[in-house]
């Protein structure tokens, strides 16, 4: 057997073999979005990396259309409006044409005469029966007093034979005097009075401010 000038033997024939270290370097590539992830703090001032974020406002187009959209918006609204405005004065005047014909059924029934009498400054109208003298009707639910809403306005206008009265009425034979109520909406009035043959009807008419 060999030997070695030491006087050992040879580290590969004895089976010997010396620790072999081996070093591996692993250099990690700078990745932006990890670096965006990792807290600040964590993260080396020299690698830090700071995004500005562009701040965007309107362009003078977009507020533009924005408004356009708002002004239609507005428009359409206040046409809807004028529509029920105009839409419930007729419901109002076709209730007050209803409840006439009601009330002549009632004097006819009963024999006695009744009335309607209009407040136009409350636009309040109260209903009436003749014993003696002008008592309210109370008996009847439909016939309580009623109130048209506050933006309507009403109108008043008896008979030439009635001179000043604001009451409309009805006889035991159910002969109504003639009047003229105006229910006023929007952009139309409605007139509630007698036809020839003494029917209640309700005409339409464009509403002239003044």
């Amino acid at each position: 057997m060999l030997k070695s000038s030491h006087g050992r033997g040879d580290p590969i024939q004895d089976g010997a073999f010396a620790p072999v270290v081996v070093t591996i370097l692993v250099v990690r590539p700078t990745n932006k979005r990890s670096i965006d992830t990792v807290p600040a703090d964590t993260v080396p001032i020299k690698q830090r990396r700071f995004r500005v974020v562009e701040q965007r406002g309107f362009t003078l187009l977009e507020i533009m259309v924005v408004m356009l959209l708002i002004g239609i918006s507005v428009a359409v609204i206040a046409l809807n409006l004028e529509r029920d405005i105009d839409q419930v004065a007729e419901q109002e005047a076709r209730r007050f044409a209803a409840l006439l014909e009601h009330l002549r059924d009632e004097s006819i029934i009963t024999g006695r005469s009744h009335g309607i009498e209009v407040d136009e400054p409350e636009r309040r109208y109260t209903f009436f029966m003749f014993d003696k003298k002008w008592l309210p009707v109370v008996q009847d639910d439909s016939f309580r007093p009623r109130v048209i809403p506050e933006y309507l306005n009403m109108q008043f206008n008896p008979g030439q034979e009635q001179n000043n009265s604001t009451l409309v009425v009805v006889d035991s034979l159910g002969e109504i005097q003639p009047f003229v109520l105006t229910i006023i909406g929007k952009n139309f009035e409605y007139l509630v009075n007698l036809n020839a043959n003494q029917n209640v009807a309700v005409e339409r008419k464009p509403h002239e401010e003044g």
